[in-house]
């Protein structure tokens, strides 16, 4: 039904092709707002949306042609792209996606079906990949983990060098210590990157037993460690935690063998 604009004077202006409804509708689309997202630990991010015009609900006429809203696709962007900020990897998700990463040889091929495999059964069973340096270690872990974001599960990131160095350094302060090792072991996700890059000292392997074996007896729990040391070197640095990466990961476990022919920093 066509609506009908009426001036102060009573005198009809215009005559609309849609209806009242239908003109709350689009008023509604096409009002603007801000792109910035405020985040339940009160912290803020950009996303602007073209789609909903940053509302993050879209008008619609329902089946009774009432005035109704619905959810815009890019709420769910956004949950993801805060997922992966608060993962501490927002900056490199759009680089290191399973689209982008090269399978131009067998190996290559094979570690991404193994990904693939694993993004798909990921439940009880934990991904290692170890061994030659430059071959897409990193890539390939985040790869997953952000496909794994995708499915709504919650991950954490821990770069093992420098993170284990800074909770060795806090461990005075019981407080600020317990409460990142407990989000360790008990994220949902959890991806360590490079373990073991250095040869670990007592305080590294007590650090590493406590988040693996916490992780290793909870079988909810999801591990994926990348590490430059083969699965049979680390165990040979500790075999206590070693034995249970190994255990947790050997369905989906690939091992490289050095050759500097694989390093593609140095293509």
């Amino acid at each position: 039904m066509a609506t009908r604009i009426i001036s102060k004077n009573g005198q009809v202006e215009q005559e609309s092709q849609y209806s009242a409804e239908e003109l709350k509708v689009r008023q509604h689309n096409k009002q603007k707002e801000l792109p910035t997202v405020y985040l339940p630990d009160y912290s803020c991010m950009t996303h602007n949306c073209n789609k909903c015009n940053n509302k993050r609900k879209i008008a619609y006429l329902n089946d009774d042609g009432e005035f109704a809203l619905k959810q815009c696709d890019c709420v769910a962007e956004i949950r993801i792209k805060s997922m992966l900020r608060k993962s501490g990897m927002l900056d490199i998700a759009d680089r290191y996606t399973l689209e982008n990463y090269t399978t131009g040889e067998t190996w290559q091929e094979h570690i991404k079906n193994v990904a693939k495999e694993f993004i798909a059964d990921a439940g009880q069973n934990w991904f290692f990949i170890g061994g030659q340096v430059g071959c897409g270690k990193s890539h390939i872990c985040t790869a997953i983990v952000i496909e794994l974001i995708k499915q709504g599960k919650q991950a954490d990131y821990m770069k093992w060098h420098d993170e284990s160095m800074e909770l060795k350094q806090n461990i005075t302060d019981s407080e600020k210590y317990d409460k990142r090792v407990k989000e360790l072991k008990t994220a949902p996700v959890l991806y360590i990157d490079d373990f073991f890059k250095s040869a670990p000292t007592v305080a590294d392997k007590r650090l590493a037993f406590e988040i693996i074996d916490h992780r290793y007896n909870n079988r909810n729990l999801i591990t994926i460690v990348s590490s430059e040391l083969q699965i049979r070197d680390i165990i040979a640095q500790d075999e206590a935690t070693g034995s249970r990466i190994y255990e947790r990961s050997k369905k989906y476990q690939i091992n490289i063998n050095p050759d500097i022919n694989k390093n593609y920093r140095l293509r």
